[in-house]
């Protein structure tokens, strides 16, 4: 039976709608899957990137519990020491498992987990902790922080602010005359800290790229507990910068709005 203009073009049409609805249906699938592909290589990453955060931390303790191992056998007669010892081995465990617990967990802390964080009692627990680091290097520590100054945050994460910092200055240090200051205090009603050194300091080009993730100037260094401490800033709404020159030092004042009231737990 001959086909009009008509029917030839209205057959042409649905040939052409039905083209295309496959088409779409095909479309749609590849870009299902493109994007369950791209999320699942987003996990990994952030996964990675987490595992090399909570790495680094690992390091500080099990370097602390290493030295104190290869200075036992030394001072075992040394009750001074051995009290040392007997306070700061569990300390650097208990902070081992806690960092493998978050890395078990692995989630952004919720708001209903945030602590009144006491920062002095805070800063004393860093400064302990790194205390066999910075007496090897004959360094000396000040600190200034008001008695009452409390913000909410994860204790961890205030933790892992303080001790990539303090270590970052420690580090910075190469000569037998080495300060270290921190201060903390309320600023425009947010908590303000400040970690100034009087270590090898930077120039401006290592100063742009000093947080970004695996960038170190440190052999062997990770590059990551810069980054950490401003990716948890981040988080919080805060911000952490740097003053430096070569030779002259460095200062890195963090800005935290979560200044709090109340009852501290640390």
């Amino acid at each position: 039976m001959p086909q009009g203009p008509l029917t030839v073009l209205f057959t042409s049409n649905i040939a052409m709608l039905l083209f295309f609805g496959a088409f779409a249906a095909d479309l749609t699938q590849a870009v299902r899957r493109y994007r369950q592909n791209a999320e699942r290589s987003q996990a990994l990453a952030l996964l990675g990137q987490t595992a090399q955060f909570l790495s680094h931390d690992l390091k500080s303790p099990l370097s602390t519990l290493n030295l104190l191992a290869q200075t036992l056998p030394r001072q075992l007669q040394d009750q001074e020491f051995l009290q040392e010892l007997s306070e700061i081995v569990p300390r650097q465990v208990a902070r081992l498992n806690e960092l493998l617990e978050n890395l078990l967990h692995f989630r952004p802390v919720p708001a209903q987990e945030h602590q009144v964080v006491a920062f002095k009692a805070c800063c004393h627990k860093i400064i302990d902790l790194l205390k066999t680091k910075i007496q090897t290097k004959g360094i000396r520590v000040g600190l200034i922080c008001p008695d009452g100054l409390m913000a909410e945050i994860a204790s961890l994460h205030a933790e892992q602010i303080l001790l990539n910092l303090l270590l970052n200055a420690v580090e910075a240090i190469n000569h037998d005359h080495g300060e270290i200051q921190l201060r903390l205090e309320s600023v425009d009603g947010q908590l303000q800290i400040c970690i100034r050194d009087n270590g090898v300091g930077m120039s401006p080009e290592l100063q742009e790229k000093l947080f970004s993730p695996y960038f170190s100037t440190k052999p062997g260094g990770t590059g990551l507990g810069l980054a950490a401490v401003f990716h948890v800033c981040a988080q919080y709404g805060g911000r952490v910068d740097v003053s430096s020159a070569t030779g002259q030092g460095s200062t890195f004042t963090v800005r935290l709005p979560i200044l709090a009231s109340g009852t501290a737990v640390a």
